[in-house]
């Protein structure tokens, strides 16, 4: 499905950014989308989280257009826009009810960028809403060139007293010294791979333990000291039916899933759609 920018202002009847109630705004890079259930697994994730509006990166989905979710949700998204095109990078904003009808309009730029406007309770302000995929540092010259222009552009183009925000996965090394930003950048996470949340089940369900890993290898050695058993390992896992193995496989693990213990001796795996 292909739109190009949309406008819904006789449509708007509720508003982002009202002091009666927080609004949570958040980005994810979701690695895909380009798998069947995933969307409803980020709905539901969105929803545990209170999430009003949720940036995605690195759908994959090719064109531009927009889906509503069976659960509500509305899925804005732009990737490249040939059918040939290799199913790499694209972004999207996922839209609770909330921020469906606050939505005045949205753009989708190129694989890359997607910009989204709303309606605040200050009627001459509004909130734009940028998400971003910025390309890495060994993308040729030119493309990190075109996304930068493009990016300045937007931003040049503010209208007002409107508030921006600029969020996304932007591929970038900022080094060690967080002086005088500390609240915002976290130096662990430099020289670590973040900790994401998992948790391990007995093969009868009867205990459930939290685990938090970022690498294969800590996955393993961590279930194993949960688990009080010598035997099991977790050899591998399992994406959408396919055995991954490696250090990539764990950043492809949604948050919260389940690794169950069969009996002793067997492995560990963790299976999802």
């Amino acid at each position: 499905m292909t739109a190009c920018m949309e406008n819904r202002k006789e449509t708007v009847r509720s508003k982002l950014l009202t002091s009666r109630r927080p609004t949570t705004i958040a980005t994810w890079n979701v690695r895909t989308m380009y798998a069947g259930g995933k969307a409803a697994v980020i709905a539901e994730e969105m929803k545990r989280y209170g999430i009003s509006l949720l940036g995605l990166g690195e759908t994959r989905w090719l064109q531009s257009g927009q889906v509503k979710l069976a659960s509500g949700e509305t899925i804005l998204y732009s990737g490249h826009p040939e059918d040939s095109a290799p199913h790499t990078e694209g972004v999207a904003f996922m839209l609770s009810k909330e921020a469906q009808r606050a939505l005045i309009s949205w753009e989708p730029i190129n694989s890359r960028i997607i910009t989204a406007k709303f309606q605040t309770t200050h009627k001459k302000i509004n909130l734009q809403v940028i998400q971003c995929y910025a390309p890495t540092n060994d993308t040729d010259d030119e493309t990190k060139d075109q996304f930068y222009n493009q990016l300045y552009t937007i931003l040049q183009d503010r209208k007002g007293k409107d508030i921006i925000i600029l969020m996304g996965d932007m591929n970038a090394k900022i080094g060690g010294n967080n002086n005088g930003f500390e609240p915002v950048m976290v130096t662990r996470r430099v020289w670590s791979p973040p900790q994401r949340p998992f948790r391990v089940c007995s093969h009868n369900r009867e205990t459930r333990k939290g685990v938090t890993a970022g690498t294969l290898e800590e996955l393993r050695e961590r279930c194993d000291r949960w688990s009080h058993m010598n035997d099991p390992r977790v050899k591998e896992v399992m994406v959408s039916g396919l055995v991954k193995s490696g250090a990539s496989a764990i950043r492809r693990i949604i948050e919260g899933a389940v690794l169950w213990q069969p009996q002793r001796g067997h492995e560990y795996t963790a299976n999802w759609n």
